[in-house]
């Protein structure tokens, strides 16, 4: 029997990440004041303002708020799941480190916590030496705290956090423009901002504007008064990045009672069933916030009076 033969696997395309997190690090703060204005800043520590002594976000004035990205290089017994998932470390492997973690006798030291604390999640140089392990050449950063931002009451504070995000997030991709990108942060609480946001970034080379699908502080990015955002990105090319998250609901203010995303009902349904694990509710619910979205746009017409928009939805499989 003869032996067949092949040509030789190739690869003639780039290997693009579109949805590459990274840890949103404690110098952002500490440099704030290079790329903000004096009422900026003074709005930022006021509305989002990450404290380096207890090491907690206070934002709207509560502490220990979001997902704890700063905290970077790990500690005793504890490990950073944003900058732990590098390459090589998978998700068994996670858990296996969590378990150890809960005895004091096998917990992590802080040296091996820092040795497992992937510095590519915040700084580039790693994070290139990360992409070349895993075979990707193009990534597009993207911020992790997202179920936070939209929550910043302070609509010049939730500006000067954007700002202050974009410009780092900018000068990360500078240690390689043609393999890093950025997506950028919008202050939705106004629209104008917003608008402004966008042609500020858009002349830094930015393709992409971050846009959280849900109903926080009854800010649902489809609504009327948004208009003015959608041209913003028909006319620079920007396009609008839909990215779901789970609804933690963390920073809702005393007496808000309106549902904001489509996820919390996942999460009512996973309590009253009372399920042992919380892995396939995340998975859920990033489909729906993302498929109660795309219901919306489609059916609402949205594109057909923004037909020159590009839209793309993340992290929703």
């Amino acid at each position: 029997m003869p032996v067949q033969k092949f040509a030789p696997m190739t690869k003639p395309f780039p290997t693009f990440d579109c949805d590459a997190h990274v840890a949103e690090p404690p110098w952002l703060w500490d440099r704030a004041k290079e790329w903000l204005t004096h009422d900026e800043y003074e709005a930022l520590k006021r509305s989002i303002w990450f404290d380096p002594d207890s090491k907690q976000l206070v934002v709207n004035g509560v502490a220990n708020s979001g997902l704890g990205s700063q905290r970077i290089h790990g500690a005793p017994g504890m490990v950073n799941v944003l900058s732990l998932a590098g390459p090589g470390l998978k998700h068994d492997i996670q858990r296996a480190i969590n378990v150890r973690n809960l005895n004091p006798k096998t917990a992590l030291t802080a040296e091996q916590a820092d040795y497992l604390d992937h510095k590519g999640a915040y700084e580039p140089k790693a994070r290139l030496k990360d992409m070349d392990v895993q075979g990707i050449d193009q990534v597009m950063i993207i911020p992790s705290d997202i179920d936070t931002y939209p929550w910043i009451q302070n609509a010049l504070g939730a500006r000067a956090m954007c700002k202050a995000y974009n410009d780092w997030a900018h000068e990360y991709c500078q240690e390689n423009p043609d393999r890093l990108f950025f997506a950028a942060l919008l202050p939705m609480q106004d629209p104008k901002l917003a608008e402004d946001e966008i042609y500020r970034v858009a002349d830094k080379g930015c393709r992409v504007g971050l846009v959280r699908p849900i109903d926080a502080m009854g800010n649902y990015p489809i609504q009327p008064k948004y208009a003015r955002v959608w041209h913003a990105m028909e006319e620079t090319g920007v396009v609008y990045g839909m990215h779901p998250f789970p609804a933690l609901g963390l920073l809702k203010p005393p007496g808000y009672t309106e549902q904001y995303s489509g996820a919390e009902l996942i999460g009512l349904s996973a309590t009253s069933a009372s399920l042992p694990h919380t892995f396939l509710i995340n998975v859920q619910d990033f489909q729906a916030e993302a498929s109660l979205w795309v219901t919306m746009v489609l059916m609402s017409g949205f594109f057909e009076r923004f037909p020159k928009l590009h839209a793309a939805v993340f992290e929703a499989s």
